[in-house]
């Protein structure tokens, strides 16, 4: 049986976390303001929430008949690598707003 492959990205450089203070005299507002509007930021944000990205590709690519078979790591890139059977019919499921941001930055062949 022959099978197609992805090899996928995803950075893990760490962000840094908002400073509350410096933001809080950018927007000249208190620092009790900022941490309590945002006390769940980073932890929902895709962009810092390396967990919840690769999490997303999972899925994303699951649901299109990729099955994920090993990982690895190159700088600070964990990479993802997928395969499929050539010949198996590949599930038409529609892109939604979120999984199309997700792989926006993705080469063309790189997409599920």
């Amino acid at each position: 049986m022959a099978y197609e492959y992805r090899a996928v990205g995803v950075n893990v450089t760490p962000i840094p976390a908002p400073d509350p203070v410096k933001a809080s005299e950018q927007l000249k507002v208190s620092q009790e303001f900022i941490e309590k509007e945002f006390a769940n930021h980073d932890q929902n944000s895709q962009a810092t929430n390396t967990p919840l990205q690769v999490q997303n590709l999972l899925n994303i690519y699951g649901k299109r008949g990729w099955q994920h078979y090993y990982e690895g790591k190159i700088g600070d890139q964990v990479l993802l690598y997928f395969c499929r059977a050539i010949n198996t019919e590949i599930p038409d499921v529609a892109f939604t707003a979120e999984e199309q941001a997700t792989t926006q930055m993705l080469a063309v062949e790189q997409r599920p």
